[in-house]
């Protein structure tokens, strides 16, 4: 799995490589960052799940818009720090 730390890193996974779905872990995402910094082209539908009241640990999953994407209201929340990256994507993916 690539690696990536500023958006123009992300605009290349997104553009360049022609990527259909990315999934981010221990992203930093907030409210306050919106989804056209993001994926300024909008290209993907954007779904992220934030950690509340702490720093990084967020999920984030960017799907080409030629799929369909559907959003489900649940329970689930992000879980305690013990639990890994991958464990939080997996539950947020199933969740859908």
């Amino acid at each position: 799995m690539p690696r990536f730390n500023t958006i123009a890193e992300l605009h290349h996974i997104l553009y360049d490589i022609n990527c259909n779905c990315v999934f981010i872990t221990e992203n930093w995402l907030t409210a306050y960052i919106s989804h056209g910094l993001l994926d300024p082209k909008t290209n993907f539908n954007i779904v992220h799940k934030d950690r509340i009241n702490d720093r990084g640990s967020g999920v984030c999953a960017l799907i080409k818009n030629t799929y369909s994407v559907a959003l489900l209201k649940t329970k689930f929340q992000l879980c305690p720090a013990r639990e890994s990256a991958r464990e939080q994507v997996c539950n947020l993916l199933a969740s859908c």
